[in-house]
């Protein structure tokens, strides 16, 4: 596709390795530092006018329409916008275990809550509002440091006012859009942001509805209202932060938010209220660690995992019991995005990370890291069935571990096993997702050497914030215009078909699923209970266990085929029947 950008000379062509996504409007591409959004349909395209009033706006961390882009009968069909790659949907934040696997704190959380209002504010300031304040509509860095508002062009500017607006963060309170309306709105997301869930959410016995607690103002911090045992209690947010909270959600004001106060944190937060079940769950402790742990294996003789403490990132080590810790392994960290994998001859524990857009693997073995032979340029990576896989480009590459007799590593090579589209695809926990040209595809690696790419229709109309394949079962979030999805594909033996099942309307909390060796899958529902399906049947035929002791922070690993589960520092065995 040729088409020309406003205040440049010559032609720019759009191919199909440019391609980023494409939704209801039209298709965004990627080249050179800039993206372009392309319209279907160039009579649906904002006017140019709307243009010039967006791009008022001064922050740089808006993603604002920059040049108009112009068909080569200088039709205007969409508008030129500054690239942002390696970023993460905002909604992850709302999700522990993807703070822990980032290092985010309190702290670092509340930094992005303040960033976010000097951006809203910004954008007052410029006479502008935005309207669809939701949390699709902001992406973090790759490092999760720096916050991004995309999506400008749907913003309401003086002369071309707003329509559409997701009802998780409508104000039913306020005729039509203004100020207030924009806070109310920062602040449910924010909130989602701290607490990990909506403020209109949690059970209420008499009130179930999100629209119909929004209008009646039964928040999380009515008395009626019980919440999910994964919630942090209400202190880890500053005094004045928490009653702007209260005031907004239970009162109904409408005010600035005092995102800029001193960080003087609550003093007396009550604690979130719990629903009580009877005990159907019995635990059998492994060992105590000092912090949550990231990633977990069992391969062969040995086990492992990375743990975030809050500052340095430990490995611990296990053969015949808990005995060797390493705090400083040799005075560098593992960070905390690290992918771990043990060898498969020598069974050493390798850490893999995407830096300055090279993978870097180390041998962390014997406690003093030494960094593996790897030349390999790549921009994401993953790990399933203990095997390493790297994107580059439009290849998906599998690592092979060139092991000695000796005792070392002597270094690693990357082999192709598929080819992916190269700005359209993300590297999940065991799958790749690929939106080609429109159309949803997962390539999935059930053995080293062999990739399968399944497209999943189902996935149409969705935005993917996240996905896990383990041993058959593909497990996928999506978000629409009624709120987040969770879908479970059950893949027949050769990857040609699949069985789905849906559930509306979740609480995104994070996929949290395994497949044990005996074919039994194990997940943690949106709403704490513990599922046990087959692996060859849809949910239907599943099993529901309820337990005081199951919370959506309960990070579910598999060792053979017994569950492992990890919280608050504790690694323990997870069973229905007594030992």
């Amino acid at each position: 596709m040729k088409v020309r950008v406003e205040n440049q000379q010559g032609t720019l062509n759009l191919t199909k390795r440019d391609f980023i996504a494409s939704g209801g409007e039209g298709s965004v591409y990627a080249k050179g530092g800039m993206a372009y959004k392309i319209y279907n349909d160039p009579k649906r395209m904002i006017p140019i006018d709307k243009i010039r009033e967006l791009q008022r706006l001064q922050h740089p961390n808006i993603i604002k329409p920059e040049a108009v882009i112009y068909d080569p009968k200088d039709r205007p069909i969409g508008y030129a916008m500054r690239y942002l790659s390696n970023t993460h949907p905002l909604c992850k934040v709302f999700t522990k275990a993807f703070k822990v696997r980032q290092g985010m704190c309190t702290d670092d959380v509340m930094q992005l809550v303040r960033d976010m209002g000097v951006i809203v504010q910004s954008i007052h300031e410029a006479s502008i509002l935005v309207v669809d304040l939701n949390e699709l509509n902001f992406l973090l860095d790759e490092d999760c440091n720096l916050v991004f508002a995309i999506d400008v062009d749907s913003y309401q500017t003086p002369h071309f006012p707003a329509t559409a607006i997701m009802t998780s963060v409508k104000d039913h309170h306020t005729k039509g859009f203004n100020e207030g309306s924009d806070w109310f709105s920062w602040g449910v997301v924010t909130f989602q942001m701290l607490i990990g869930i909506h403020p209109y959410k949690g059970k209420h016995p008499d009130v179930s509805g999100l629209e119909e607690r929004m209008r009646k103002n039964l928040s999380v911090f009515s008395p009626f209202v019980s919440v999910p045992k994964m919630c942090p209690r209400f202190d880890i947010m500053p005094q004045e932060l928490h009653d702007w909270y209260l005031s907004v959600f239970e009162k109904g004001d409408r005010t600035r938010p005092p995102f800029d106060s001193p960080d003087r944190r609550v003093q007396a937060a009550a604690a979130p209220r719990v629903t009580k079940h009877a005990g159907d769950v019995y635990i059998t402790p492994i060992g105590t660690v000092p912090g949550e742990v990231v990633f977990y294996y069992k391969i062969g003789r040995g086990e492992a995992a990375i743990v975030d403490d809050g500052g340095p990132n430990l490995l611990l080590q296990k053969r015949w019991h808990w005995a060797l810790q390493k705090p400083n392994l040799g005075g560098d960290p593992v960070p905390p995005d690290a992918r771990l994998v043990i060898t498969p001859k020598l069974e050493h524990e390798v850490t893999a990370v995407i830096r300055g857009g090279m993978a870097e693997l180390r041998d962390i073995h014997t406690g003093t890291p030494e960094n593996i032979e790897f030349n390999v340029a790549a921009e994401d990576l993953m790990v399933y069935d203990n095997r390493l896989y790297l994107k580059r480009d439009e290849v998906l590459m599998e690592v092979e571990f060139i092991e000695l007799a000796t005792g070392k590593i002597y270094g690693a090579a990357a082999k192709v096993v598929g080819n992916v589209m190269n700005k359209a695809t993300t590297l999940y926990d065991g799958v790749v997702v690929q939106n080609m040209l429109g159309d949803w595809h997962i390539t999935i690696c059930p053995e080293s050497g062999k990739c399968y790419t399944v497209k999943i229709p189902e996935l149409k109309g969705y935005r993917v914030v996240d996905a896990k394949f383990d041993s058959g079962v593909l497990m996928v979030v999506g978000h629409c215009s009624k709120g987040y999805d969770e879908m479970m594909f059950i893949m027949n033996p050769d990857y040609s078909s699949y069985s789905v099942g849906v559930t509306e309307d979740i609480n995104f909390t994070g996929i949290n699923f395994v497949v044990l060796d005996n074919g039994v899958g194990v997940r943690v529902t949106d709403d704490e209970k513990l599922e046990l399906f087959r692996a060859t049947a849809i949910a239907s035929g599943s099993k529901i266990v309820e337990d005081p002791i199951i919370s959506a922070d309960m990070k579910l690993w598999k060792r053979g085929s017994e569950v492992v589960f990890s919280k608050g520092g504790v690694i323990a065995l997870l069973s229905t029947k007594k030992k």
